[in-house]
C-alpha cells in the first residue's frame, strides 16, 4: 500500500486555513485510500469520505504546528529531518518571524539569510548563539552575507560586542538598497583596551539608518562611550525627531540638561530608559519629560525626585515607570501620588536623611494609587544591614530586615513581612505585589515592564 501513496502539499485558503493537497501521479490514490467501503450486512459503514480524510490531515498538521512552536530553533532544524511532513512544517513562516540563534553555530550565513527572505523572518536574536570563527571574523561574515541582502529582516538582538563590530553591521544596513532595520539592541557593548574595542560608538552613523525607530545601547561594564556626544545627539535628534519610538541610553556616564532638552525633541517616543541622571534637578528633570505626550513606558536610573514628578500626571499614556536608585526626597510622596495613571511601578529607593519620615511619606503614597496592578518595591541588602546594625547598637537582641517608618511622630520599625501584607491589603487591584532584596550591584538588573 505504501507504493499506492500519493505526496501531500500544504495550499493556504483566503481565510488563512492550511489544508492537505494530494499531488503528483498517485493523487488519485488518495481517494480510493479513504473510499467508503460496502460494509457486512451484520456490520455499520465505517469508511471516511475524502472531504472528512482532508479535516483531519489538515487538523494533525495544526497540532504539529503548535507543538513546533515550543521547539527552539535549533531543536526545530533537527526534527525537520525525521519526515518530509515534518520539514514542511518547519518551514511554516509562523514559526521564523522571531527567530532565536540561542545556541546555534551558523556555517553558512548567505544560506540563512536566503531562508530569511523566503520565510519572512522579522527579528533575529542572536543573543547566546555559538561563535564558529572569532568574534571579527564571525561579525565580518554576518554584515557582508546577511545583512547587505535581507529584505524581510527588521531588528536584531546582539550579544556583547565591540564597538568595531557594532559599526560593521550598522554600516552594511546602511548601505543596503533593499535592508530596512527598523530595530537595534545592543545591550552589551564591550569597551576595553583592545583595538577592536576602542573605538567609540558612533551615533550619527546609527542615525542615518533610515528606518530606524528603536534603539537600545547599553555597555556590558562601566559607562558607554560616545564620539562628540552631546553634537551627534542633536544630529540624531534632528534626523529622527518624528520617527523614533524607542529609546534605550543606559550606563551613561551622566545626562546634562542639554541632552535631556535634545531627547525631549523626541516627539514620537513612546517607551524611554536614560540612565545616571544624577545631575538633574528634579524640576528640569520631571519638567522636560512631560513633554513627551505619547510616552507609555519611563524608565530612570540614579536620580532624585520630588513633588516635581506630578507633572507626568499630564501624560495620559504614561503606565509603566520604574526609578532606578533613585533618591527619595521630601515631597517624593506628593507626586508619586498624583500618577494615578500608573498601572506597573517599579522602585528602588536611595536615601540621604530623615529616613522614617520619607519612609512614612512614601507610604502614604503607596496607599493612594489605587488603579495599580504591578508594584514592586526593591530595597538594598547592604542598606538593609546598615539599618540593621544601627538598631541592634547596644541591645542585646538582634533584629533582622527592618524598615523604620515615622508612625504618628514615632518610629516604628517593620518587618518586611509586615511591609508588604501592609502594601497588598491597601492595593486591591494589584495582581503582582513584591518586596525585592537584593545586592547594590543587582538594582539595574531588575525589570517590572516585560511582566503581565
Amino acid at each position: 500500500m505504501g507504493d499506492d501513496c500519493p505526496s501531500f502539499e500544504v495550499e493556504e485558503s483566503s481565510d488563512g486555513r492550511l489544508t492537505l493537497l494530494p499531488v503528483g501521479p498517485k493523487a488519485a490514490n488518495a481517494k480510493s485510500l479513504v473510499a467508503k467501503k460496502k460494509a457486512p450486512a451484520n456490520q455499520s459503514a465505517t469508511g471516511l469520505d475524502f472531504a472528512n480524510f482532508q479535516n483531519a490531515v489538515s487538523a494533525g498538521y495544526f497540532s504539529m504546528l503548535h507543538v513546533f512552536k515550543y521547539l527552539s530553533t535549533k531543536d526545530r532544524l533537527s526534527a525537520s529531518k525525521v519526515c518530509k511532513l515534518w520539514h514542511q512544517i518547519s518551514r511554516d513562516p509562523a514559526l521564523w518571524t522571531n527567530v532565536n540563534l540561542k545556541n546555534c553555530r551558523v556555517h553558512d550565513w548567505i544560506s540563512l539569510r536566503d531562508l530569511f527572505n523566503r520565510l519572512g523572518a522579522r527579528k533575529l536574536d542572536l543573543r547566546k548563539m555559538l561563535f564558529l570563527q572569532t568574534e571579527v571574523e564571525t561579525w565580518e561574515a554576518f554584515s557582508r552575507n546577511l545583512m547587505t541582502a535581507v529584505t524581510t529582516l527588521n531588528i536584531i538582538d546582539l550579544p556583547k560586542i565591540t564597538p568595531m563590530s557594532l559599526h560593521s553591521i550598522v554600516q552594511a544596513a546602511q548601505e543596503s538598497p533593499i535592508t530596512r532595520l527598523t530595530g537595534l539592541n545592543a545591550p552589551n557593548i564591550v569597551f576595553g583596551d583592545d583595538q577592536t574595542n576602542t573605538m567609540p560608538v558612533d551615533l550619527l552613523q546609527i542615525g542615518q539608518l533610515e528606518h530606524l525607530d528603536e534603539l537600545r545601547l547599553k555597555s556590558a561594564s562601566g559607562y558607554l562611550q560616545f564620539d562628540n556626544f552631546t553634537e551627534n545627539l542633536h544630529d540624531f535628534v534632528t534626523m529622527k525627531a518624528e520617527k523614533l519610538c524607542k529609546l534605550s541610553l543606559l550606563s551613561l556616564k551622566t545626562i546634562s540638561v542639554d541632552n535631556l532638552m535634545a531627547i525631549t525633541q523626541l516627539t514620537a517616543l513612546k517607551h524611554l530608559e536614560l540612565g545616571n541622571c544624577d545631575l538633574l534637578e528634579p524640576q528640569n528633570l520631571f519638567l522636560r519629560l512631560s513633554e513627551l505626550s505619547n510616552l507609555k513606558y519611563l524608565r530612570l536610573e540614579r536620580g532624585k525626585f520630588n513633588e516635581y514628578m506630578s507633572v507626568l500626571s499630564g501624560l495620559k499614556s504614561l503606565t509603566d515607570l520604574e526609578l532606578i536608585d533613585f533618591e527619595m526626597m521630601h515631597g517624593c510622596g506628593q507626586g508619586l501620588i498624583s500618577l494615578q495613571g500608573i498601572r506597573k511601578l517599579l522602585l528602588i529607593p536611595t536615601y540621604k536623611d530623615d529616613i522614617p519620615a520619607i519612609n512614612a511619606e512614601i507610604l502614604d503614597a503607596f496607599l493612594s494609587l489605587k488603579n495599580i496592578t504591578h508594584f514592586w518595591f526593591g530595597l538594598k541588602t547592604e542598606w538593609l544591614d546598615s539599618m540593621n546594625l544601627m538598631i541592634n547598637k547596644g541591645q542585646g537582641a538582634t533584629s533582622k530586615d527592618s524598615f523604620p517608618i515615622n508612625v504618628n511622630g514615632v518610629t516604628e520599625m517593620y518587618t518586611l513581612t509586615k511591609l508588604y501584607k501592609t502594601l497588598l491589603t491597601a492595593m486591591p487591584n494589584a495582581t503582582r505585589v513584591k518586596i525585592l532584596k537584593m545586592s547594590k550591584s543587582a538594582t539595574k538588573k531588575q525589570y517590572i515592564s516585560t511582566q503581565k
